[in-house]
């Protein structure tokens, strides 16, 4: 059971992946300790950003799963419950950050 929880890689690659386990962790709770490790992740992920890493990010299949966060967007003018559509949104904006 141990094996499972320790991974052979760098650190800042470590720590990444426990920041994705408590992310999932924390996800049956509440919102905003989910938002607040999703956050974290992202400050990480900044600081240790390379910039030749990049590039694999801009493929079909990547655009096509953050299309669904824009269409949901644009959606949100026609919407008549717009407090329901900016809770929708927030939901959706994890697919764009991952």
């Amino acid at each position: 059971m141990r094996e499972l929880f320790v991974i052979k890689d760098t650190q800042p690659n470590q720590i990444s992946y426990f920041h994705l386990l408590l992310l999932m962790a924390s996800l049956p709770f509440d919102i905003f300790y989910s938002h607040l490790i999703l956050i974290s992740l992202f400050l990480h992920t900044l600081i240790h950003f390379k910039k030749n890493e990049v590039k694999p990010l801009f493929k079909p299949g990547v655009l096509i799963v953050q299309s669904v966060f824009f269409i949901s967007l644009l959606s949100t003018i026609y919407t008549i419950n717009l407090s329901g559509a900016f809770n929708e949104l927030g939901r959706l904006v994890t697919i764009l950050l991952f």
